[in-house]
């Protein structure tokens, strides 16, 4: 997980102009892989300028070309977990039980230098409408604390709030996530016994109300491992 401020950084909002067709097929990932919206679809695009480094970030929606820099990217954030959260990252966006999903990159001149993944999940029996988990956020290393991550989740959340998403779930720290909205104040259980249930928070992106929200989460097939909970 990301756990950074938001410092250094000022930030605008800028149309996107990516609307290459997005094929996955040339990176071992099924070219339907992501959301069937498409990247034309997301409306803004967020440009950051990191003080410290005077680069600009751009996040936007991931194209094919952006497969080994998702890799790398996770493999540099996470550590000696580098190569988990990696695999786990390119296991999702491949997931047939994940979708849709939504693939976002923060891109700078070095090529991807953060990424976060919403992959979908349900409530057998619910009646909820379409739900999300947050997992993973990286950022490198050099540029954390920067804003980046916050930016990367703002802007995931508001493109599921444009496409009819209900709910949200992530399994991070309560200090970090709050920031956002995300809460405990829901009855929802995770695929796994947790050791740390105040982590395991929701947020509702419509007319939801969280301490109502309850059932068994099921989430994608590779995420439902004992290793990533």
């Amino acid at each position: 997980m990301e756990l950074f401020g938001n410092r250094g950084m000022s930030f605008r909002i800028t149309s996107l102009s990516e609307n290459q067709p997005i094929d996955w097929k040339a990176h071992h990932v099924p070219a339907s892989a992501l959301d069937h919206h498409g990247a034309a679809d997301i409306h803004h695009g967020v440009e950051l300028k990191l003080g410290i480094l005077g680069d600009m970030v751009r996040i936007r929606e991931a194209r094919a070309s952006d497969v080994n820099g998702i890799r790398a990217v996770h493999r540099a954030a996470f550590g000696d977990e580098g190569p988990i959260v990696a695999d786990l990252a390119l296991a999702l966006i491949a997931d047939e039980s994940a979708k849709p999903i939504l693939v976002l990159v923060a891109e700078s001149e070095q090529g991807v230098v953060g990424s976060i993944i919403f992959s979908s999940v349900h409530m057998p029996g619910s009646e909820y409408g379409p739900s999300y988990i947050l997992a993973p956020l990286a950022v490198a290393p050099e540029i954390q604390r920067m804003g980046v991550g916050s930016q990367l989740i703002e802007s995931g959340l508001t493109v599921l709030r444009e496409r009819g998403a209900e709910l949200v779930f992530v399994l991070g720290d309560p200090r970090y996530y709050g920031r956002f909205g995300f809460n405990t104040g829901h009855k929802v259980c995770a695929p796994y016994d947790l050791p740390y249930p105040e982590a395991w928070m929701c947020l509702s992106l419509g007319e939801v109300v969280p301490e109502r929200v309850n059932g068994q989460l099921v989430c994608a097939e590779s995420l439902n491992r004992p290793e990533h909970w």
